[in-house]
């Protein structure tokens, strides 16, 4: 064990480490920048376009003539710090741009040490290295360092005020909160969108400072102090304008310059910013007509214009926000080369940035601060203008997150391996959704096979949207692996583990993801669009140690198995259910031949899938039926109400044949027998039913409850005469199985009646199971519940054969130990072969 002078030793040489590698990157971000300045000829450039302004702006004040545009009128256009600090330049070297461009230089430089020492508080000293070094070599910020514009006074101001509001935090000491302060005032001088730093400052506190004993007086004298740094300038502002104007005036002419007839209606202009004199809106002060009033106006236009085109609204802010956060391709294709490498620049960083967003955040400190600032310049952008220059102030912040993501990512695809869970048997499942309120079949297996001692890890392909989950699956909540969103850390350094690590397995998954899919475009985008998770899935199995992984449908979640497979060599199986084999699934064929064994929950299921396979792998395919939970479906008596009742559940679509189940009610009707109706369930087609049930006059007898849980729905199963499937095969093919609430009924004892669609028949035998009617009659369902109320003695004796058939074909321990044999000679019982194989040898 290390002694106490051996770890300070090596703190020590650490801290040395540290110093001579940001003294590097110091000296690199100096080099990079001097070098731009004499390459490109910039450092002896006149001034010119906003440029010019600036250094007029600082001449003036050099000479005595105040803050004006042309040495007499006063301006408050733009605001004063950036001219200032020109003019103080001015005042030491003489009027010499080219010396006001290296003594920004240096200012550019020390961004990077103020961004080094809030990221290292952030994200730990190894990524702050990371970002400081982001900081020294990015294009964007060499590229502004040659330009006298307040961009870089901004940054640097920027990084520093958030930087002493982070030691402020930390030390509680009175002169940080009032030095965080002062350069939130001087901040706000140099760019007008930061005198909503208040704001800020509040959001900050009330989200950082998660103690009851926070610093309101210490926070107070923060907000004060920049407020007395910032008030002598409003109030000269407002002398002058004659009106309260905050910092700057410009707000007008960027609104309007950006909400016009040509942004909204010319494509060459959207999200773009035109200048407001080009419709004939003055941006001089002159006689009594002040740059206040000039901004009123054009304010007045720009949100006339915004009224005039409400409806191009969303697309005009879609124009901006790519702007802001992408490239807008009106700058792209004048730029000459080297001016696109540095907005290409920025895109290439976009992953990371948004990786590191998403990011465990690894420092002492949460970066709650440039996430509002973030936050907020994308607001500003969204309601005026957004382009690179909007975006540069907070740019140091976006390359501190971009080098979390990077550090994320090189710690899940290059510093993590493998860990393989300790002996047992494990399985992975791949579902579409878990939990699933109508997947109960999934359920009870998990459950079985969890008993049964399988350590069972399910990747669920989205995230449960279900208003009521099963009690008996949040305990399986644990086990269960998201999706996570398509841009996180996780997801992209799955992916590129896989390029890195295994490019040819990664082709060959998405070689057969164009080939077996390209029959159906839509189907190829929807797995496509699923490849990136299935890789991070990949990589989860990797790490958990998982050999085989078990697809419930044979549609998605069984393309996902199969990525899966070929990235990690892992074998896979499908359940295959209905909708996954009848409907558009052009992979199918290929999933079934890679498969190492089918199961399906109907015989008429099975006719179908071997049908689709050569003679010598048809014994793939296995019958296993939903297995019930038998003791929790105890047979017993039913006390069914006065009125006679029906019950139907199921998701509202097509297959459940509800349109023939409301006709047969109104035929009853007609005969003379008032029949209620409950309907269980949710879904696409409700508002049509509940149209038809309002034509018939069945308000009173029709109602429609939505999802139940569990134990309300088999209340109301007692409280019912028969349970009605009246089940139909829809336009797109699709159909049922066997509906897992018929099995619940029988074994409760319920009557009930089904129509003959697909493998219905094997578990409702006419007449001594149940009553089975032709689909699509809905005279027949009339006829049949009519029958059923008229012979009470008839629906008892049924229901007693349907609960010895729901026993003897139908129970969980059965069905789930039939599946389990499969696992056992597919899986386990082969590793260990293996493993007895590699101890002999």
């Amino acid at each position: 064990m290390a002694t106490v002078a051996e770890k300070t030793t090596f703190q020590q040489r650490r801290t040395m480490k540290t110093k001579l590698i940001m003294t590097g990157i110091l000296a690199v971000a100096l080099s990079a920048r001097a070098g731009y300045l004499l390459a490109s000829g910039r450092l002896d450039a006149p001034p010119k376009w906003d440029e010019r302004h600036y250094h007029t702006y600082a001449v003036n004040l050099l000479a005595g003539k105040g803050y004006t545009r042309d040495g007499t009128t006063p301006t408050s256009f733009w605001p004063p710090g950036y001219p200032a600090f020109l003019a103080g330049v001015y005042a030491v070297f003489g009027i010499s741009p080219s010396a006001a461009r290296i003594v920004q230089i240096a200012i550019d430089v020390l961004t990077v040490l103020p961004a080094f020492l809030l990221a290292r508080r952030y994200f730990g000293e190894r990524t702050a290295l990371v970002a400081g070094g982001l900081c020294a070599l990015y294009p964007y910020f060499i590229y502004r360092s040659g330009f006298l514009l307040a961009e870089s006074a901004a940054m640097f101001l920027a990084v520093l005020t958030v930087y002493l509001a982070t030691l402020a935090r930390r030390n509680g000491r009175l002169p940080y909160w009032l030095a965080a302060g002062i350069a939130a005032g001087l901040l706000a001088l140099t760019k007008a969108a930061f005198q909503i730093m208040p704001v800020i400052f509040l959001l900050w506190f009330l989200l950082a400072f998660r103690n009851r004993r926070r610093p309101v007086l210490k926070l107070a004298a923060c907000i004060g102090v920049m407020l007395l740094t910032i008030a002598p300038y409003i109030v000269r502002n407002a002398i002058v304008q004659k009106r309260l104007v905050g910092v700057a005036t410009e707000g007008g002419m960027t609104f309007y310059g950006s909400h016009n007839k040509l942004t909204f209606n010319d494509p060459e202009f959207k999200g773009f910013w035109i200048n407001t004199e080009r419709f004939g809106v003055e941006n001089q002060a002159h006689g009594d007509v002040t740059e206040a009033d000039l901004s009123a106006r054009q304010y007045a236009e720009g949100w006339k214009a915004v009224r005039a085109n409400a409806g191009k609204m969303p697309e005009l802010l879609l124009h901006k926000f790519s702007n802001m956060w992408f490239i807008h391709f009106h700058y792209f294709r004048n730029d000459g080369l080297g001016g696109k490498l540095v907005r290409l620049s920025f895109v290439a960083l976009l992953p990371f940035f948004l990786a590191g967003l998403l990011a465990k955040k690894r420092g002492a400190v949460k970066p709650v601060m440039p996430q509002l600032l973030l936050g907020m310049f994308t607001i500003l952008a969204l309601v005026f203008y957004g382009n690179s220059r909007m975006r540069a102030p907070v740019e140091p912040f976006i390359l501190m997150f971009a080098a979390a993501g990077m550090a994320a990512m090189w710690r899940r695809v290059f510093a993590a391996k493998a860990v393989e869970a300790p002996g047992g048997k494990k399985l992975a499942y791949i579902i579409s959704q878990f939990p699933q309120t109508y997947e109960t079949f999934i359920l009870r297996e998990v459950e079985e096979l969890t008993r049964r001692g399988v350590q069972l890890t399910i990747f669920s392909l989205r995230t449960c949207r279900d208003k009521i989950v099963h009690e008996d699956a949040v305990k399986y909540l644990g086990n269960t692996v998201y999706s996570p969103f398509l841009f996180s850390a996780g997801l992209i350094a799955a992916n590129v583990f896989f390029i890195a690590r295994h490019p040819l397995r990664y082709i060959r998954a998405l070689f057969h993801v164009l080939l077996r899919c390209s029959a159906n475009p839509v189907y190829m985008a929807k797995v496509l669009a699923l490849f990136p998770k299935s890789a991070y899935f990949a990589r989860c199995v990797q790490r958990r140690g998982l050999r085989h992984i078990h697809a419930h449908w044979a549609s998605i979640p069984a393309d996902a198995a199969m990525i899966v497979s070929i990235l990690t060599g892992a074998r896979f199986s499908i359940t295959a259910h209905a909708y996954d084999i009848y409907t558009t699934n052009p992979s199918l064929v290929a999933k079934l031949r890679r498969a190492e064994f089918v199961v399906t929950c109907t015989a008429y299921n099975v006719a179908h899938l071997t049908s689709l396979l050569p003679p010598g792998q048809r014994t793939k395919i296995h019958l296993n039926y939903h297995g019930l939970a038998l003791d929790r479906f105890p047979f017993g008596r039913h006390a069914p109400h006065k009125e006679p009742r029906i019950l139907a559940v199921g998701r509202l679509t097509e297959t459940k044949g509800y349109p023939y189940l409301i006709e047969a009610v109104h035929l009853l009707r007609l005969r003379g027998i008032e029949c209620e109706c409950d309907i269980v369930g949710d879904g696409e087609l409700r508002r049509k039913l509940e149209r038809q049930i309002r034509e018939r006059g069945l308000e009173p007898l029709v109602k429609i409850h939505g999802v139940l849980n569990q134990p309300r729905l088999i209340e109301m199963m007692r409280g019912a005469n028969a349970l009605v499937m009246a089940s139909v095969i829809a336009r797109n093919n699709d159909r049922d199985g066997i509906p897992n609430v018929l099995l619940e009924a029988m074994a409760l004892g319920l009557p009930v009646i089904a129509t003959d669609v697909s493998g219905i028949p094997e578990v409702v035998i006419d007449g001594k199971t149940g009553t089975l009617v032709a689909s699509g009659d809905a005279v027949e369902i009339e006829q049949a519940v009519a029958a059923l109320l008229a012979n009470p003695g008839d629906a008892a004796r049924m229901a007693a054969n349907a609960r010895k058939k729901i026993e003897r074909d139908f129970g969980v321990n059965e069905n789930v130990g039939a599946l389990m044999n499969l696992f056992e000679t597919t899986i386990w019982r082969t590793e260990h072969a293996k493993k007895a194989r590699a101890v002999h040898s």
